[in-house]
């Protein structure tokens, strides 16, 4: 059996700013599934549910040398694990890359970013209250 495994990624860092709702709308794909009364395989529409999901991006600040480098990581969150922090928090974030592309403006554009699998506050960010 031939089995991939996605390798899971631990990033330390804060939060660029509050983790953004998108949603993806329902739809119907079509796809060739195998029917075992037929003994053959034949189309089938699947419709997939809407689905919210968050987007966020990640400063992870590295030491190349003497100078500090900050890097800024792309997450996607399908499970709500950031749906609780805010803009400054520091995270641990458990995850994997995925590449993903698209097009635009008849351009075809790739993306990385990090699926979010799990995610820890570390430390929070000092917040104003309101009297």
């Amino acid at each position: 059996m031939n089995s991939q495994r996605t390798p899971q990624i631990h990033l330390y860092g804060n939060l660029g700013a509050d983790p953004e709702t998108k949603t993806l709308p329902e739809r119907t794909v079509t796809r060739e599934v195998y029917d075992p009364i037929v003994d053959d395989a034949v189309e089938r529409d699947f419709t997939t549910p809407e689905r919210q999901f968050r987007t966020a991006s990640l400063a992870v600040n590295a030491k190349d040398g003497e100078s500090e480098i900050t890097r800024w990581h792309r997450l996607v969150d399908f499970e709500e694990h950031l749906a609780t922090y805010r803009k400054g928090d520091r995270l641990k974030v458990r995850g994997f890359f995925r590449t993903r592309t698209y097009t635009k403006d008849g351009e075809q554009k790739s993306i990385r970013e990090l699926v979010v699998t799990a995610a820890c506050l570390e430390k929070m960010k000092v917040r104003s209250e309101a009297a």
